[in-house]
């Protein structure tokens, strides 16, 4: 989705999964800043990070827990 439908200071985290079942977690950050980051990395095109194979990438809102 677009930073026009969510407010784009809203403050989330990006949860990426690898192939073999793990998870990293980005910090927290802005919503804006997140989604220009996932689109600017081109995930389907280039799908590693830190020598590991993503299998999907998402933007999570952080619940401050």
């Amino acid at each position: 989705m677009s930073s026009d439908q969510w407010d784009p200071a809203q403050v989330v985290r990006v949860r990426m999964r690898f192939e073999n079942g793990a998870e990293a977690w980005s910090g927290r950050l802005p919503r804006a800043e997140a989604e220009k980051d996932l689109a600017a990395a081109s995930w389907l095109a280039c799908p590693m990070w830190k020598g590991k194979r993503v299998m999907s990438a998402a933007i999570v809102p952080w619940t401050y827990v």
